[in-house]
């Protein structure tokens, strides 16, 4: 019969009870990022509650129960910040994130990650950002199975700037890799606040 249901949650802790910063935060989390933007989920919820000392906690469950949703088509992706993006933020402290997705490292740029459905292999052959107009990729770490075993799942794959993003800018992406085999290559733009 296979699997039935599948189920995620994640958790946000800050010291603001400002819902929008909170849910920004998970999704700039690359590692929560990873499991809020899969496919196949079809419910999710959220609730949020603050203690005593306005520390707040934000919680979000997603799920597929009585069998997940129809998820991508064979061979796709999705990506975050999606084509043609903007007001996306410039920096991410992963130090914040836990596991720390740079451990040697705190402020770096904004994550950029790709998606495709959990029960699929994806393969990274390349994946690039560069600042519009420049002429050299940024610098970046990539998490993928083969570079992030621990953390990273096999459906899902990102880079990380090493250095902050410039405010104002457009940046270009170049993803070329192979999701259960099939080739597969995007390239999309976004721009920062």
């Amino acid at each position: 019969y296979g699997v039935t249901s599948v189920w995620g949650e994640v958790i946000a802790g800050v010291a603001t009870n400002s819902g929008f910063y909170m849910a920004e935060n998970l999704i700039t989390a690359v590692y929560h990022r990873f499991l809020i933007f899969e496919p196949i989920f079809k419910e999710g919820g959220a609730g949020a509650a603050v203690n005593n000392s306005g520390y707040a906690y934000f919680t979000t469950d997603l799920a597929g129960n009585s069998r997940y949703g129809p998820g991508l088509p064979t061979g796709q992706i999705v990506s975050y910040p999606f084509s043609g993006q903007t007001k996306v933020a410039t920096s991410f402290s992963s130090n914040e994130e836990e596991p720390d997705p740079v451990p040697n490292q705190d402020v770096v740029g904004y994550p950029i990650s790709v998606h495709a459905n959990f029960d699929a292999t994806l393969s990274v052959t390349a994946f690039t950002v560069r600042q519009r107009g420049a002429g050299a990729d940024l610098t970046v770490r990539l998490l993928s199975k083969e570079t992030d075993a621990v953390n990273t799942s096999r459906s899902v794959a990102a880079i990380i700037p090493l250095a902050p993003l410039l405010a104002a800018t457009t940046y270009d992406v170049s993803f070329i890799g192979k999701v259960n085999g099939a080739d597969v290559t995007r390239s999309w733009s976004f721009t920062t606040r």
